[in-house]
């Protein structure tokens, strides 16, 4: 069962309030039914450097 965990950052747009640059942690899980990859799990929690461990 494969687990894949990255990091995103990306920038919001607000339009004419501006952006605002933000990032996360995914992780996703995959199986592999019937010979095919379904993913069956995603979580995202917001990331802040140097706050959150492994940073």
């Amino acid at each position: 069962m494969p687990i894949v965990s990255y990091p995103a950052w990306f920038e919001a747009d607000f339009g004419a309030a501006g952006t605002e640059p933000t990032g996360s942690r995914g992780t996703e899980v995959w199986v592999r039914l019937d010979g095919a990859w379904k993913h069956v799990h995603l979580h995202c929690s917001v990331h802040t450097p140097g706050v959150n461990p492994g940073s």
